[in-house]
């Protein structure tokens, strides 16, 4: 059983490492466009706007009323609900980041010269040199943006992974091996325990993301766990009359076995006179 993140620049090879290594170790390879289109078939969105929300920085209309990370929500969850078999792989940047709760998952960076880059894109693309170089560079550039807003870190910093894997001199298939060997040690195993683990962070997401779709309740910031089906909902709301909304929507979710509500309204200071 391996949970496996393979982070990459574009056009760095990932995809292939990722197909090499799924085949390897027997298990599912997710990419970011399969993620795009499992989230919006289970919560009814729109590709588009979630594609958006992995891959551009965000508006300053978003800073403001955090609907990027609403659509985060949503992504984290139908990535996590892969991952609860125990096997997956998934290649794109934001891997280590939505998997970022799962203690487990072996989180893999992947370096490609910028040469061989740049030959992928005037091949794939049809661009001039100049061109594919600028659209590499830009994309990189887009990425560390939307990274250094929604978690305050370099997305390429090798402090956030592992493993590095530099294809200037490795072969592909040195890369695949160096992960096959990785996740054969203790501290990437999945156990019993570990798996129940991760059903409980899987749920907790799932409730988080099911808030997050309706209107009335996308803004809410709650702390959300669950253990073996009794989710706990932690936080203050705006309402009173929020309450019912909120427990009919987690009551909804798949897995919910009860509710422990530890939910407080807002109170509001007075107004010095």
């Amino acid at each position: 059983m391996a949970i496996i993140t393979i982070s990459r620049g574009s056009l760095s090879g990932g995809a292939n490492l990722a197909q090499m290594t799924a085949e390897a170790l027997n298990c599912e390879c997710i990419s970011r466009e399969l993620l795009l289109e499992s989230a919006s078939a289970a919560y009814g969105l729109d590709p588009k706007e979630l594609a958006d929300a992995l891959e551009k920085p965000p508006s300053l209309w978003e800073r403001i009323t955090k609907g990027r990370r609403v659509y985060l929500k949503i992504l984290k969850a139908a990535l996590l609900e892969h991952a609860c078999s125990g096997e997956l792989i998934y290649h794109g940047h934001a891997g280590h980041f939505l998997l970022q709760d799962l203690k487990c998952v072996l989180k893999v960076r992947l370096i490609a010269p910028m040469e061989s880059r740049i030959r992928a894109a005037m091949e794939l693309k049809q661009m001039s040199r100049e061109e594919a170089e600028s659209h590499i560079r830009s994309i990189d550039e887009i990425r560390t943006r939307w990274t250094k807003y929604l978690y305050n870190v370099d997305w390429c910093d090798p402090i956030n992974f592992d493993l590095v894997l530099n294809l200037d001199v490795m072969k592909m298939n040195t890369a695949k091996d160096l992960i096959c060997l990785a996740v054969q040690k203790t501290e990437f195993k999945i156990c019993k325990s570990g798996a129940m683990i991760i059903n409980n962070i899987v749920l907790s997401a799932k409730v988080a993301a099911h808030l997050a779709i309706h209107k009335e309740t996308e803004t809410l910031d709650l702390d959300i766990s669950a253990d073996d089906g009794v989710v706990r909902l932690k936080g203050d709301i705006e309402s009173q009359k929020l309450q019912p909304l909120i427990m009919d929507i987690v009551k909804s979710v798949p897995g919910v076995k009860s509710i422990h509500d530890e939910l407080a309204v807002k109170s509001i200071s007075p107004i010095p006179t």
